[in-house]
């Protein structure tokens, strides 16, 4: 057996009775934050469609010069802002360490690259360009050495906060507790009035595991943990004054062990209050997402609630790949 990975979106109202209503359809155990609201609100025909298949045309971003946002192709996880007429996007990259001496995998220095574009697929690449050509490219922001996300860094949510400031929610890798275990993340915080330097919000991250099903204990008393909260997707109300925080959590609920989906809100999108249980579960065992469910992105419904966008992994036999009965 192995995995599929599918993405599927979910509709979301308000769990909380908060001003635009709640949705009576919603999916037992899916739920989540307030209602966004619009200026527009009144007069909307409804919701925003969200066509059963998206077309993808096999184009890759590129740069104004017609290359690649990176040589070496490793970028992910794109964040885009549209902001005074030009799309804004950083994205997961990685640079090699010109200091270190070991093999290419272990010198890789993974974090956030930037580019900009006023199309949406071409991209301006004057903050990829490397300071030394065997970096391969440049980061704007990358782990500290010393630091809890000293292992690396990915899945960036990057927003205007209630301050004007830019925000980047974003999952750090704090070292695996055993050497034969994984990585435990977390999820970190830093702000940017440029978009381009960035500062940590205090020592630690803003949001780590608490509950069971977001991390795998492996002693009896769960002082060694690994798995965690990751993949954040935040937004900001400003009508409530709330920052809303999706994410995905690792971890052991009913005996199994796997991606799931949760919630938190928070006053200034550093001390939140999560939500009891995981707002999305995993799918039916032998369904398309029934493995896990991870790497969520919320967006708001102008005309009211929010869509949700996550990958789903389920089973697959290799006679079915093979076409075999």
């Amino acid at each position: 057996m192995a995995a599929l990975f599918l993405p599927g979106t979910v509709h979301c109202g308000d769990p909380e009775g908060a001003p635009g209503g709640g949705d009576e359809n919603l999916e037992a155990g899916v739920e989540a934050g307030s209602d966004a609201k619009s200026e527009e609100a009144a007069t909307c025909p409804g919701p925003c469609a969200v066509p059963d298949t998206l077309a993808h045309d096999d184009t890759s971003a590129t740069t104004v010069q017609g290359g690649p946002l990176h040589p070496d192709g490793f970028i992910g996880d794109p964040t885009v802002v549209f902001e005074d007429g030009r799309y804004r996007m950083w994205f997961t990259s990685s640079r090699q360490d010109p200091s270190c001496s070991g093999v290419w995998y272990e010198c890789l220095v993974q974090g956030f690259a930037y580019a900009e574009s006023a199309d949406g697929e071409t991209w301006d690449d004057t903050w990829l360009a490397p300071e030394d050509a065997t970096e391969r490219t440049k980061l704007v922001f990358q782990p500290d050495p010393d630091g809890w996300d000293r292992a690396g860094m990915e899945t960036a949510s990057v927003l205007r906060g209630h301050d004007g400031q830019l925000r980047m929610y974003y999952t750090g890798h704090m070292g695996a507790p055993q050497p034969d275990l994984p990585f435990w993340d977390a999820i970190g915080m830093a702000t940017s009035s440029d978009g381009i330097t960035w500062t940590r919000h205090g020592d630690g991250p803003v949001f780590a595991a608490e509950d069971k099903w977001e991390r795998v204990c492996c002693d009896a008393t769960c002082d060694c943990a690994w798995g965690g909260v990751l993949e954040p997707s935040v937004l900001y109300d400003p009508d409530a004054g709330r920052y809303h925080l999706w994410y995905a959590g690792f971890g052991e609920s009913d005996g199994v062990a796997s991606f799931r989906i949760g919630h938190a809100v928070s006053s200034d999108g550093t001390a939140w209050q999560r939500d009891g249980a995981p707002v999305v579960e995993l799918g039916a065992a032998d369904g398309w997402d029934g493995y896990w469910v991870s790497h969520v992105e919320v967006v708001a419904d102008p005309c009211g609630g929010f869509h949700m966008f996550y990958q789903g992994g389920g089973s697959w036999s290799e006679a079915a790949c093979e076409g075999e009965p």
